[in-house]
């Protein structure tokens, strides 16, 4: 309980700090090297259908880790390469100074090193049906029993799990699935509850419209919401799909069935500019100032 309030205590003081902006973020550069680790484990975790197994892997940053029950930061890692995470969430390590903490960062598997079955994981419904958040949150499960039997003085630390969007989700079930595993977690940006008929579906859309709205340039959100019916019907006529491949540098020319593929592709822009609306440069999901 004491190492829960005094956690929840500093995660409110830095959101309170970070609304100033005044927060301070590892870079890359900056950060304390990661031990990358693996750990073999069940490809099934619920059946007896197979008793294949794969190497999960994990990184592992011990530098301030006091031992004698001091917390385990987990990172639940979700649809991409650890290492893409590690390198863009510096919070953890932050804090783990103050707390005495080890910090840990899982791969979700079938992403980066994490494949089950290799080059094939991707190759049919046998393969890729291991892909689920219930076997991710399993593996999870297993490698923290693992720490704690295995790792020095980690015994009795409790552990607490950290995650952003799909990530974030996986932190907030983790807690609510093995509550004998996970003390507690912050689940940032956690969309648990948009489900239809429990959330409105564009609930998203909107908060990325008022992003735009919020950003301070004139008729920004108006400008975007005009250049779809522009974007269609420059579509419609070759000579428009030919502007529109020079203006969006496309690697091959633009044909008609390809407009759909673009919009989409336009709109996951829009999308992941709101999402990725730091304080500070980033090169998350790509290179922005």
């Amino acid at each position: 309980d004491a190492w829960r309030v005094q956690l929840i205590c500093l995660l409110v003081s830095a959101f309170l700090i970070q609304g100033k902006g005044n927060i301070s973020v590892y870079r890359t550069e900056d950060m304390p090297s990661y031990e990358t680790r693996y750990t073999e484990l069940q490809v099934d975790h619920f059946s007896f259908t197979t008793s294949d197994t794969f190497q999960l892997r994990y990184l592992v940053n011990d530098t301030f880790f006091t031992k004698d029950g001091s917390p385990i930061f987990m990172y639940t890692g979700n649809e991409g390469d650890i290492w893409t995470f590690a390198n863009n969430t510096g919070l953890l390590m932050e804090m783990a100074p103050r707390f005495g903490a080890m910090v840990v960062f899982a791969e979700h598997r079938y992403y980066g090193q994490s494949l089950p079955y290799g080059e094939d994981s991707f190759k049919d419904p046998a393969h890729i049906g291991y892909l689920t958040s219930a076997q991710a949150l399993a593996d999870f499960a297993v490698l923290i029993t693992q720490l704690k039997g295995t790792i020095p003085g980690a015994e009795n630390s409790p552990v607490f799990a950290f995650g952003g969007s799909y990530g974030g989700m996986l932190a907030a079930w983790i807690r609510m699935k093995y509550p004998h595993l996970v003390a507690g977690s912050l689940a940032s940006a956690a969309s648990i509850f948009q489900y239809p008929g429990i959330t409105d579906c564009e609930a998203y859309s909107h908060v990325a419209t008022r992003t735009f709205r919020r950003s301070g340039v004139e008729d920004c959100t108006e400008s975007i919401r005009g250049s779809w019916d522009v974007i269609q019907d420059m579509g419609k006529k070759e000579a428009g799909r030919q502007q529109l491949t020079a203006i969006f540098h496309l690697c091959e020319p633009l044909m008609a069935n390809d407009m759909k593929t673009l919009v989409n592709w336009l709109y996951n822009l829009f999308m992941n500019y709101a999402l990725l609306d730091y304080p500070y440069p980033t090169d998350f999901l790509g290179p922005l100032p």
